[in-house]
């Protein structure tokens, strides 16, 4: 009997202390671990560095002050509901905005003789990018005033987001999306609402900015009385511009 406690006592306390050292070796081992130093770490944290870095780079140090003036013109092929074919027409655009840190004002005219007349106030935030020339993107609140030669007059808010992402420090492709809300006022016959896409490759030289604007616009004449007909016109622009950025 006391060879068998003697033995148990022996097999316990051999048990605690290879179950101490054991604890005291994997410690030291992730200790170790910690401290470690491996070329596969090294290159890790400086590509995470380099993430911060130009993360950083995208949402500090903005322009206080920035001034873009453009211009561009070219064909415009329309089609609609209630025309059996489609026709074209040329037509001019004139813009400006100004920044200030990451908040802009902008103003569009855009005009075909005899077809058209669009003005358009806009309001942009700025959430990514420090100014006009670097990859960005913006949010956008917008108020405008069109005269249509067929339709009248109309006046809308919309709503949208335009950027621009660099392909290379010369080279890049701007976009914007615009959604026009229900007419406020109207010619009394038809209401207004519809959608603006456009997108431009472009290439800089200093401040100037050479583009080729593409855009697609669709207008939904809602008709007021039974004496009209809904219409859908659509709007396909190629356009050549240049713009100056201060």
């Amino acid at each position: 009997m006391r060879v068998i406690l003697i033995l148990l006592l022996f097999w316990s306390s051999t048990s605690v202390a290879f179950e101490g050292a054991y604890t005291v070796v994997i410690q030291k081992q992730q200790q170790k671990a910690q401290t470690r130093w491996t070329l596969s770490d090294w290159l890790l944290t400086k590509k995470k560095m380099a993430l911060m870095d130009q993360w950083l780079a995208l949402h500090s140090s903005y322009e206080v002050f920035e001034w873009v003036l453009g211009w561009n013109e070219g064909g415009v092929k329309v089609s609609s509901t209630d025309e059996p074919t489609t026709y074209e027409y040329f037509s001019r655009q004139f813009y400006s905005e100004i920044f200030v840190y990451f908040l802009g004002l902008g103003y569009e005219d855009s005009y075909a003789v005899q077809q058209f007349r669009d003005l358009s106030y806009i309001a942009k935030l700025r959430i990514l990018g420090t100014n006009t020339q670097t990859t960005h993107f913006n949010l956008i609140y917008g108020f405008r005033k069109l005269n249509e030669t067929n339709y009248g007059k109309f006046e809308q808010d919309f709503f949208g987001v335009s950027g621009a992402l660099y392909i290379l420090p010369f080279l890049g492709i701007k976009s914007s999306f615009y959604k026009y809300m229900k007419s406020k006022k109207h010619s009394g016959t038809f209401s207004l609402t519809g959608e603006k896409f456009s997108y431009s490759p472009f290439v800089e030289l200093g401040p100037i900015r050479l583009t080729l604007d593409l855009y697609k616009e669709n207008f939904y004449f809602n008709a007021l009385n039974s004496s009209f007909t809904d219409n859908k016109k659509t709007q396909n622009g190629v356009h050549m511009g240049v713009s100056l950025i201060f």
